[in-house]
């Protein structure tokens, strides 16, 4: 079963795109884009309409950007890279489309979330930073839902950024700064030497704590299925 099997429609190549303009509208006409603006909208809305911004927010920010690498990591690794299996009597492929974007980088049909899949990713990163630094660091503050709000904010954000980047990352645009261009390398040797390192897109410290990011890219075996991931799975079957 090749992972180009789900057709949604015409390829659109984001590698034909050489700037940030047309690289926003692209993601804007992405469903996952304009989910994630919306859900952003709504957060932010609802974070504002609570109380003002104090110290226990800027730790809740803390904790967060400090935690998306990690969780991002997991992610990817573990859910985006699963071979295909059963939950109790039905199929679990969680992975399926994630093995079409590696046989075919440049096709945005495979590399941004659908809208109920942004809309889904970003309301349990929201609902999950609301409970944990809202009735941690929140409730020791006697804030718990605004710090809460504010953590949801940026981890939506980060979410937001991840498909940004990603974006970016398989377009022809060359990104200005630095760190930027860093992370793109790093994201290409994912996908065109072995799929099972460099596995970071906002932030490589995930990659960097979990031994996932070599020191020499050339000490990397070159992996036979990092452009199929689905003949790996294929083959293991």
């Amino acid at each position: 079963m090749g992972g180009m099997e789900i057709d949604r429609g015409r390829r659109r190549d984001i590698s034909i795109v050489t700037r940030h303009r047309g690289l926003g509208a692209v993601f804007l006409s992405e469903g996952s884009g304009r989910a994630l603006v919306f859900l952003g909208v709504v957060i932010v809305a609802a974070r504002l309409a609570v109380s003002t911004v104090g110290l226990a927010d800027l730790g809740a920010m803390a904790v967060v950007v400090l935690l998306f690498p990690f969780v991002e990591w997991v992610i990817h690794t573990h859910v985006l890279h699963r071979e295909p299996g059963r939950l109790g009597p039905l199929p679990f492929d969680p992975a399926r489309s994630h093995r079409s974007h590696h046989e075919d980088p440049g096709d945005t049909r495979f590399m941004m979330l659908r809208w109920f899949q942004a809309l889904a990713y970003g309301s349990v990163i929201a609902g999950a930073s609301i409970v944990l630094i809202g009735g941690s660091i929140g409730l020791a503050v006697g804030r718990p839902l605004a710090v809460g709000l504010t953590a949801a904010t940026v981890g939506v954000l980060g979410l937001g950024l991840y498909e940004w980047l990603h974006l970016l990352f398989h377009s022809g645009v060359t990104p200005k700064l630095r760190w930027v261009r860093t992370l793109r390398a790093r994201h290409r040797l994912h996908h065109w030497r072995n799929e099972r390192y460099w596995m970071g897109v906002t932030s490589n410290l995930g990659d960097r704590v979990l031994r996932t990011l070599p020191s020499d890219p050339a000490d990397v075996p070159r992996s036979s299925t990092a452009r199929s991931p689905e003949g790996a799975v294929s083959r293991a079957a």
